[in-house]
């Protein structure tokens, strides 16, 4: 059955109004001679242009080129049209701290935009509200550094909110320095009444200290680099296995797909009593509740692979073994739905900037017009892919026109 998905303006004149106004109050560290292009402007067609399909500054400046009409009516151009090169500059000399600077901006553009969406009867197929939670994960982007000059790859490390949006950025030289990006996130971040989901990498007692001190809560993945701890829920959970006692909850849930079966079981432990004791006699982990073990079988081809993932969190066991399941499964999205989309759709790995800040810049505003990109496809258009969105905006920046859908 055919039906035509309803016409949104993807930024509405009023909204571009709002953060080119938002922009121009960022201030313009350029030297004033040789300076012809606003720097409002020069960052707004370089994150409109990351929106639509653009990605790196020969794509931005092909962009301006192309709708250059359109934004001269927006008195963002005159008579000239910037080339690759300013842009490119713009990137590597502006600082590490374009996307601090940024951000704001483009969260209260996103957060105007997704009222809008509202107020148009826009509706998501969401089911129910997940959990509020916060993923914080690391990525490396592969082609940013150069050994043979001593540039080393940028290491980028996310915050993902459960609505999808990337709320902060940090960058570090290499993915060893990974725990001071999530540090420093955790500091800047509002946690209070949010479960925040790590890897190992994030699994230390420093940092559950500071999230439970910002009124949140943790999840945290521990593996090898808490070789003690993960031995001790190894032997919890062993004795589970062979006894059955012990206070717990159990989800268990299988899906099929591609030629693929996957089971998963969910098993949660009250960290109270004698098994708190065993499990952190010294009482290092702040406020530790609770453990949580995730077997995963996926079946493929007739070949059975099984995983073992262990978690302490600071969550009651009123949450519930299926509740924690999810928020291991959110998790992961940021994997499935920011990073792979950002090497997939955005070709983060490929992009080739290296100079000075160029690289941790443009990344930062791929994560942005990400975040735009989402509310436009969870409102309005949720079967369709990111990349076609991107190229809807990039025909016409100024209207998304409406798109037949079977």
């Amino acid at each position: 059955m055919t039906n035509i998905v309803p016409q949104l303006k993807a930024l509405p004149l009023s909204l571009v109004r709002r953060l080119l106004a938002d922009l121009e109050a960022i201030p313009d560290h350029r030297a004033r001679r040789g300076r012809v292009y606003p720097l409002s402007s020069l960052l707004f067609i370089l994150l409109l242009a990351s929106v639509g399909d653009g990605n790196g500054p020969v794509d931005a400046a092909d962009f301006a080129r192309d709708h250059r009409l359109w934004l001269r009516r927006l008195g963002l151009l005159g008579a000239r049209v910037p080339k690759a090169q300013t842009l490119r500059r713009l990137l590597r000399d502006r600082g590490s701290n374009l996307l601090a600077e940024l951000q704001p901006k483009v969260d209260r553009l996103t957060r105007c935009l997704e009222a809008q969406c509202k107020a148009h009867g826009a509706r998501t197929d969401e089911a129910a509200e997940p959990l509020a939670a916060c993923a914080i994960d690391g990525k490396t982007a592969r082609r940013s550094g150069d050994e043979t000059r001593g540039i080393p790859r940028a290491h980028i490390v996310s915050a993902r909110l459960e609505n999808g949006q990337v709320v902060g950025q940090a960058v570090v030289a290499n993915k060893a320095n990974e725990l001071t990006a999530i540090r420093q996130l955790l500091a800047d971040l509002p946690l209070s009444g949010r479960v925040v989901t790590l890897d190992a990498q994030g699994c230390y007692t420093d940092v559950a200290r500071t999230i439970v001190e910002a009124g949140g809560r943790y999840l945290l993945a521990v593996k090898d680099n808490q070789p003690n701890l993960h031995h001790r829920l190894q032997q919890a959970f062993a004795h589970l296995d062979r006894s059955g006692n012990g206070v717990q909850d159990h989800s268990e849930t299988v899906e099929r797909g591609h030629g693929r079966r996957e089971r998963r079981t969910c098993t949660l432990l009250s960290a109270a009593h004698g098994l708190l004791d065993a499990l952190d006699p010294d009482q290092r982990w702040k406020g530790l509740n609770s453990v949580v073990r995730v077997v995963a079988e996926r079946t493929a081809h007739g070949r059975t692979a099984r995983s073992v993932r262990y978690y302490i969190s600071n969550l009651p066991l009123t949450t519930g073994a299926a509740a924690m399941a999810d928020l291991v499964r959110a998790h992961w999205g940021i994997e499935n739905k920011t990073h792979w989309v950002l090497d997939d759709t955005f070709q983060e790995d490929r992009c080739r900037l290296r100079t000075g800040s160029a690289a941790r810049n443009m990344a930062g505003l791929r994560r942005l017009a990400l975040n735009i990109l989402t509310i436009i496809q969870r409102y309005f258009w949720p079967s369709m892919s990111i990349r076609r969105l991107r190229k809807m905006v990039a025909r016409n920046p100024a209207q998304l026109v409406p798109v037949r859908a079977s």
